[in-house]
């Protein structure tokens, strides 16, 4: 509804998300700080993932868990506490954060997932896009 009602750029990425990679087994999630947008949980073969996907947004955030290491609920906890850094210090100082911090021994993987060719008229970045996902969410 959200979607026919508002022209979102980042609107079939968010329509993939919902109908084909939620967990049906967990509800959809939504923030509204700092920036609008849905929390998407994905189980894969090996991880569990947090999808982040802001409205009109230009990138993907994607948490990665290994649900053997990380219980579901520790996880939703986490994912609220990381929620609130960004709130506090921005997207794009978390990003710079992470990666000075981010080491194999970490709980969490983080990457981002940027939205190629998001304002192009000749080209359809949304394939690109739903394929780096999808060799994400392994």
């Amino acid at each position: 509804m959200l979607l026919d009602e508002f022209k979102v750029r980042n609107a079939p990425q968010l329509q993939y998300l919902a109908g084909k990679l939620q967990a049906k087994d967990q509800r959809l999630r939504f923030t509204l700080r700092p920036f609008a947008g849905f929390l998407f949980f994905i189980k894969g073969n090996q991880m569990t993932h947090h999808c982040w996907e802001l409205l009109d947004s230009h990138a993907t955030y994607l948490w990665s868990f290994d649900p053997a290491q990380v219980s579901t609920p520790e996880q939703f906890r986490i994912m609220e506490g990381i929620i609130g850094i960004i709130r506090e210090q921005g997207r794009q100082q978390y990003k710079q954060h992470w990666k000075r911090q981010a080491s194999p021994g970490n709980k969490v993987l983080f990457r981002t997932i940027e939205h190629s060719y998001a304002n192009s008229a000749v080209k359809d970045g949304f394939p690109i896009w739903r394929q780096k996902m999808e060799e994400a969410i392994v």
